[in-house]
C-alpha cells in the first residue's frame, strides 16, 4: 500500500526545543452532535491531558481528539501523526508538556492533505501558533513512494509460491496425497495474488485495511475451492481448505514482515 509519511510538527516551548525527553500532542476534531457520543467512546489518547472536549457554538459541532489519527510519542521536540484518510476538515492541536503539567491548545488549523510539515510555536502565555512549512500530500493515490511497487508485487508473488508450495509441499507429505497438487497451488497463486494487490492498492486507509480482511479470506476459499476443483480425485474438500488456511497464513505473516522492512512503504 503506497502509504504516505506522517505528518510532522516540530515544536517550540518560548524560543528554543522542548525539553521534555517525552511529551504529548493529539489532533482535535469537531464532531456533529450525532457522531460526538460513538467517537468519544472509540477514542483513546495517550495522556489524560490531552482531553479536551468543548463545544463550538460557531460550527455547531464538539472539538474532540480525533479518531482518525494515530500519533506517536513526541520526541527531540518532534511529534509525527498518521492520518487513516484524506481530512475533512480543519484541526486543533493539543499538546501537554509534563515537565511543567500544563496543557495548550492551539486555534483551528486548515488543513488539507495527508502529510504536511508544521512548525508549533508555543509561550509561556498559552498562545500557540501553527505555521504550515511544507505540504507533502493531499491522497494516498496522489502520493508517490520511493518504492517501485510493480517490482513489489514481483517480489511478493516470488515470495507467496515459495512459502506456498513449500507448506503444501510439506502438507502433501504427512497427509500422504499426490504430489502433482502441486500445480494448482502455483497456479492459483499466480492468479490471486496480483488481484489481492490490485484492490490493497486503491483508496485511502481505512479502505486498505478493509480490503485486507476481505480480500485475504476471498483469497483464501477462492484458492481452497480451486485446488480441490482442480483435483477432486487426488484431495478432499477439508484438506484443500485447510492446505489453503495454512498456506494463507504464513504467506501473509511474512507479507507483514516483508512490508515493515522495506523503507518507503
Amino acid at each position: 500500500m503506497p502509504a504516505p509519511p506522517p505528518s510532522t510538527f516540530h515544536i517550540i516551548f518560548n524560543g528554543s526545543n522542548v525539553t521534555d525527553n517525552v511529551f504529548y500532542a493529539a489532533m482535535l476534531s469537531c464532531y456533529s452532535n450525532t457522531s460526538f457520543v460513538d467517537i468519544k467512546n472509540q477514542t483513546a489518547v495517550k495522556h489524560p491531558g490531552l482531553l479536551i472536549e468543548e463545544y463550538d457554538a460557531s460550527q455547531n459541532c464538539t472539538w474532540y481528539p480525533s479518531s482518525e489519527v494515530w500519533e506517536e510519542e513526541c520526541k527531540n521536540s518532534v511529534c509525527y501523526f498518521y492520518l487513516w484518510r484524506a481530512p475533512a476538515g480543519d484541526f486543533r492541536l493539543v499538546m501537554y508538556l509534563p515537565s511543567i503539567n500544563r496543557t495548550f491548545v492551539s486555534s483551528t488549523v486548515v488543513h488539507n492533505s495527508l502529510s504536511s510539515e508544521f512548525l508549533v510555536n508555543i509561550s509561556s502565555s498559552g498562545e500557540v501558533v501553527i505555521n504550515k512549512v511544507r505540504e507533502i500530500s493531499t491522497s494516498y493515490t496522489g502520493y508517490r513512494s520511493p518504492v517501485d511497487y510493480s517490482t513489489l508485487l514481483w517480489y511478493a508473488l516470488v515470495l507467496t509460491l515459495v512459502i506456498e508450495l513449500a507448506a503444501s509441499l510439506i502438507y502433501i507429505h504427512v497427509r500422504k496425497l499426490d504430489k502433482r497438487i502441486l500445480w494448482s497451488v502455483a497456479l492459483v497463486n499466480i492468479i490471486s495474488v496480483p488481484l489481492l494487490w490490485f484492490f490493497l492498492t486503491r483508496g485511502d486507509w481505512m479502505l486498505f485495511c478493509f480490503s485486507l480482511l476481505f480480500g485475504e479470506f476471498a483469497v483464501f476459499v477462492f484458492e481452497a475451492l480451486v485446488i480441490f476443483l482442480l483435483n477432486r480425485k487426488r484431495i478432499g474438500i477439508v484438506d484443500s481448505f485447510a492446505m489453503s488456511f495454512i498456506n494463507n497464513v504464513l504467506s501473509f505473516i511474512a507479507g507483514i514482515v516483508l512490508l515493515l522492512f522495506i523503507p518507503g512503504i
